[in-house]
């Protein structure tokens, strides 16, 4: 299931966080909505670099955190 990929919970993190930054301005939770949204980039990145990660293993965790990150407005 996609929602036990790592990269898949910072990004519904960093997505859960900016829309709670839209009425509840902070600046900690600016930050830390940053540290999930960078995490999330980051285990996405890994993931694609990795060659055993192109045969579709975990292929749908992948698209939906990119589909969570593009709604995502508070990136770093």
């Amino acid at each position: 299931m996609a929602v036990e990929e790592e990269c898949v919970k910072h990004a519904l993190l960093a997505l859960a966080g900016a829309y709670v930054l839209d009425y509840l301005p902070s600046p900690q939770l600016l930050a830390r909505t940053n540290n999930h949204y960078q995490q999330a980039v980051s285990l996405i990145t890994e993931a694609l670099r990795t060659t055993g990660m192109r045969a579709s293993e975990r292929g749908d965790s992948i698209v939906s955190a990119l589909s969570l990150l593009i709604v995502d407005d508070v990136s770093a």
